[in-house]
């Protein structure tokens, strides 16, 4: 009987060590807002973040970088912005790159701890749209020899569109939709970096994935693994307008696996073919390989799904909320059964909701209101003290001001257990902690019993 309770007591302390990524969010209306707005920081006039086209990554040491569209209204003058802030939520540093209209942005960090790769949409010398990529330290500085490169060479008249990224390990997935016009179609294409040297990158694979003509702009997605594995998920029409996926596998070294593309089931509706539809991310929870997605077709109707690995459905709803415009859409997740939203409403104003990953509910009675129209938002986690924020960027008028706004939201905390292990010890002794007390636990069970 002692042995028993021994145990179970060991039981309870190691669920509560795996437990450190396991944090308090507070409801929408306890989250705390500042606006650090700084007229000298990000100079980019009249930012219009164009629907979906902007992105964020969060690096391991808690550093955000946000990327989005800026337009001059008297000259119609596009750039793309690239905005750095530390885990403080304080800024950086801004970068900004010729583009033009409709130019989206794709970002990923890399293996490196203050380096990210980007990947953005613009018009070439012969006028089309192309995807190009690149490079860039937090200072701003271009490294591995990258600014602005093709990962192919398009034939004539051929262009690519809206590019999503991925990283595992070593490597970088990169996917382009792409228009093929000697055969007047649509596919897609996913390129793979290796990036194991620090200096440089190589591109191992370019798969053109054309066995179906995909006329859903944005209804794909791409999941990328801790080990470099991959999936891609591609929506089509079959016969008689009948809507089905397609899955793409590929292994550790980025190859695709045999036997693929293959239909699945899942739901996800999009409207009709040549749409355009809000861009779907696909996010990897921090303690498993489930992952998350949301989908929605620029309505106020959406799906929120999460799967296992193998791609079974842990939980799918969906949902249709009066008032709100899904098509400009940013989420992420925060921990296992904590995630945020932001879109937003009639008015064009900023919404930010709660949703439960591992159930996918949706809480859209409970919301935050900001005063900031078009912005995009990424999170940020200080681990000194141990808070968990969004950043905002956005106008306070809808087309009407002479600097981007920035707010600053602060939304819940982490555990104190788990700051001091990453933030004392570096990630990666919090993580050989966290083995060596659960190889403990395993011993001092096998002892006991």
């Amino acid at each position: 009987m002692i042995k028993t309770l021994q145990i179970g007591i060991l039981f309870v302390c190691f669920l509560q060590l795996n437990c450190f990524f396991i944090n308090s969010i507070g409801e929408t209306n306890q989250w705390t807002s500042y606006n650090i707005t700084n007229p000298s920081q990000i100079s980019a006039e009249n930012m219009v973040s164009i629907q979906n086209y902007g992105d964020y990554t969060q690096l391991a040491n808690g550093n955000l970088v946000i990327g989005f569209q800026s337009q001059r209204l008297e000259d119609n003058y596009f750039t793309h912005n690239f905005v750095s802030f530390n885990e403080n939520g304080e800024f950086l540093m801004h970068k900004q790159m010729e583009a033009s209209q409709n130019g989206v942005i794709a970002l990923i960090h890399t293996n490196l701890d203050n380096e990210v790769f980007y990947a953005r949409q613009i018009l070439n010398q012969g006028g089309k749209n192309e995807v190009v990529f690149g490079f860039f330290d937090l200072q701003g500085n271009f490294t591995r020899n990258a600014e602005d490169k093709s990962p192919i060479l398009l034939d004539e008249g051929d262009q690519t569109y809206e590019p999503l990224t991925k990283r595992g390990n070593n490597l970088i997935y990169l996917l382009t939709y792409l228009y093929d016009q000697s055969e007047d179609r649509d596919l897609l294409y996913l390129h793979v970096l290796d990036i194991s040297k620090s200096e440089k990158y190589i591109i191992t694979f370019n798969h053109r994935l054309d066995e179906y003509n995909f006329n859903f702009y944005f209804a794909y997605t791409l999941t990328v693994y801790r080990n470099s594995t991959a999936q891609v998920q591609a929506y089509n029409n079959g016969e008689n307008n009948t809507p089905f996926w397609v899955l793409y596998k590929f292994d550790e070294r980025g190859k695709k696996e045999h036997g693929y593309p293959k239909n699945i089931q899942k739901s996800g509706q999009f409207r009709e073919q040549g749409s355009q539809n809000a861009r779907s991310y696909t996010y990897l929870h921090k303690l498993n390989n489930q992952t998350t997605t949301i989908y929605s077709d620029l309505a106020s109707e959406f799906v929120i799904a999460t799967a296992n690995e193998d791609g079974n459905q842990v939980c799918e709803k969906y949902y249709n909320v009066n008032g709100i415009d899904m098509g400009v859409l940013y989420y992420g997740i925060i921990d296992q059964q904590a995630g945020w939203i932001q879109t937003i409403n009639d008015q064009g104003k900023t919404l930010y909701f709660l949703f439960d990953p591992s159930t996918c509910e949706f809480d859209g009675e409970s919301f935050m209101q900001t005063e900031l129209y078009d912005s995009i938002s990424g999170p940020y986690v200080d681990f000194r003290s141990r808070k968990i924020g969004i950043l905002e960027i956005g106008n306070n008028y809808m087309y009407n001001q002479e600097v981007v706004q920035v707010f600053q939201h602060q939304v819940g905390s982490i555990s104190e257990e788990f700051a001091m292990s990453v933030y004392a010890e570096g990630k990666a002794n919090g993580l050989a902690m966290r083995f060596g007390m659960t190889l403990l636990f395993a011993l001092l069970i096998i002892y006991l019993i």
